[in-house]
């Protein structure tokens, strides 16, 4: 079944259960592998065509995904969904509940630390970001991290 992020984390709570490995995406030495696949989704969104992101494999249960397979990637959409959301909101208005309400459906439930930092992330957020600055950077100065 074809869906996208935003449909199936606004219909599901997606659980990163403890036996995926650790996030990779934000390392310096995996860079070269982000880079590019933040380069081919800018080209997809300007070109405003789809992107097959190949498959999540994993299970829904209650209402519950909790994958197997695609924890990198879900991850990376659950951020970049957030930074869009933050970056198109006005200087002085927070995440709408609703928004805030979706993003707050992908957790890592086995991880603590992981797991409140993207609780903080979309309840609290971050002070206005310019591209003047590393968005780690911002995040690292907010006084919940």
């Amino acid at each position: 079944m074809k869906t996208s992020f935003w449909t199936l984390i606004s219909q599901n709570k997606i659980e990163i259960p403890i036996i995926q490995r650790d996030y990779a995406q934000g390392r310096i030495e995996e860079s070269r592998i982000a880079r590019g696949f933040i380069s081919k989704i800018k080209n997809k969104l300007v070109a405003k065509e789809k992107l097959n992101l190949d498959f999540v494999y994993g299970k829904i249960e209650n209402n519950i995904l909790i994958p197997l397979d695609g924890q990198q990637r879900l991850t990376t959409l659950f951020l970049l969904h957030w930074f869009l959301a933050t970056k198109e909101k006005d200087e002085d208005v927070e995440l709408s509940d609703e928004i805030k309400t979706i993003l707050s459906n992908f957790s890592y439930e086995t991880r603590p630390s992981s797991q409140d930092f993207c609780r903080k992330l979309v309840n609290e957020g971050i002070c206005q970001y310019t591209n003047e600055e590393l968005l780690s950077d911002l995040i690292e100065n907010q006084k919940w991290f």
